[in-house]
């Protein structure tokens, strides 16, 4: 319920995007972090 978590779960889901290049990955680990949020 933080903004600075939020900000750096940002960050961490755009490297990894960035890194793997693959969108279904990407969305997957979105999806995670919301739930654990």
């Amino acid at each position: 319920m933080q903004p600075d978590k939020g900000l750096e779960m940002t960050v961490a889901l755009r490297e990894t995007d960035a890194g793997q290049g693959v969108p279904g990955n990407f969305r997957a680990l979105a999806t995670f972090n919301f739930i654990y949020q």
